[in-house]
């Protein structure tokens, strides 16, 4: 009998491992064409989320407004309140014109108000846990982090946001098997290319420049507009001592982000100095004086 249910086990991760992400994309397009006026909250949810798998501006946009929609018609509705979340930290991640220093806050506030709302929503805790980070919360981060895998563990960005907390706490061996655990849930994930990023900057912390200048170009060979695996590429490259290399990917990541004083903005802080300084030192052998 204890077969059978392993088996069932075994077969029920297999189905969820492929079929989510393909749900996810056949969401997207069906809720592409509908009007979030028409809608409900749940309905504007479901929605917003699918504009969420799109790493453009416009879109991370249209989804805020759609979030901002479902909280209108529901302001207790914790998924709301978690989309909004999700908007205003992807302002953050991808440096968005409407970043400015009132945005993390915000994620925070909204983040809290729908743990508050349903403390049994992954989506909540997972945005939360990516919030604390940010301000440097490392433990409360982790743990709201773990949270979000123990409601939902096939909810490949919770295991992510455990690898990248561990990571920052100095910890990346026991941040890699969580990397390993987010894409094996969803191989075919949407945002596959944010796990490739930061189990990137789990092999930087780790000391090893080259396998992470391997995950960065992974990441980017995905989404080469994204500007964060290409700070770390050139970090990785300029530990390798690969000045001219270096040069070239902080000069790709200058193009796609001119203004680089705002970049600290969008910066995941490092528990430990000498992280910190591994990381800068690397930015700095391509050029970087920050």
């Amino acid at each position: 009998m204890h077969d059978i249910f392993a088996v069932q086990d075994e077969l029920t991760e297999g189905i969820v491992t492929v079929v989510v992400p393909e749900l996810e994309r056949a969401e997207h397009r069906k809720l592409a064409t509908a009007q979030p006026s028409d809608l409900d909250a749940w309905d504007c949810a479901l929605h917003g989320l699918a504009f969420l798998n799109d790493f453009s501006e416009a879109n991370n946009l249209r989804a805020k407004q759609i979030f901002e929609r479902a909280v209108e018609l529901d302001p207790d509705y914790a998924r709301g309140h978690a989309g909004l979340a999700f908007t205003y930290h992807r302002d953050i991640q991808f440096e968005f014109s409407a970043l400015d220093d009132e945005t993390l806050p915000r994620v925070v506030e909204s983040a809290r108000r729908a743990v508050q709302l349903d403390v049994n929503d992954p989506i909540a805790h997972f945005i939360l846990g990516v919030a604390l980070l940010r301000t440097g919360e490392h433990e409360a981060g982790l743990a709201q982090s773990i949270r979000s895998a123990e409601l939902n563990p096939n909810y490949a960005h919770a295991h992510n946001v455990i690898g990248i907390a561990l990571t920052l706490l100095g910890r990346p061996e026991d941040g890699f098997p969580h990397f390993d655990r987010a894409l094996a849930v969803s191989p075919n994930d949407p945002r596959l290319n944010l796990i490739f990023t930061y189990r990137a900057l789990g092999h930087l912390v780790a000391r090893e420049p080259g396998v992470a200048a391997d995950w960065t170009r992974k990441a980017i060979s995905l989404q080469p507009t994204h500007p964060e695996p290409h700070l770390y590429l050139t970090s990785a490259l300029g530990n390798l001592n690969r000045p001219g290399e270096a040069a070239a990917s902080l000069a790709e990541y200058t193009r796609l982000k001119p203004d680089l004083s705002r970049w600290r903005m969008s910066w995941m802080p490092f528990a430990r100095v000498e992280d910190e300084t591994y990381f800068l030192d690397g930015l700095r052998t391509a050029g970087w004086d920050g």
